[in-house]
């Protein structure tokens, strides 16, 4: 059974976009907790759903859509060559592991 911390993580990484990424503090942010980066990094790499290797409610997850503040590619439970491929597969502008800033969104402001 999942904590209402993990279902605010799951649906709004569900928000992200194709061909758009966010990053751990964003996503956190948008769940109401601004200073919980790190534990949504950590709910996305323990949560049995991550890697965007499996569904839920038939949907699959974007987790590869979360990056580091700095752009930087981060973690990835399928490995960061893996985690590439799927942003350059969505044509997320990626140079030397980091995602383009303009493709970097708010997910505040997107659902707005």
């Amino acid at each position: 059974m999942e904590s209402i911390f993990e279902q605010q993580v799951w649906e709004a990484l569900e928000r992200v976009p194709k061909g758009k990424v966010t990053t751990y503090g964003r996503l956190a942010a948008a769940i109401g907790h601004p200073r919980a980066a790190r534990a949504v990094g950590r709910e996305l790499h323990k949560n049995s759903n991550a890697a965007c290797n499996s569904i839920r409610k038939e949907k699959m997850l974007p987790c590869h859509r979360v990056v580091c503040k700095n752009g930087n590619l981060g973690g990835y439970l399928g490995g960061v060559r893996k985690k590439r491929t799927f942003l350059k597969y969505e044509d997320v502008p990626i140079c030397n592991n980091r995602v383009s800033s303009s493709s970097i969104i708010d997910l505040n402001a997107s659902s707005a």
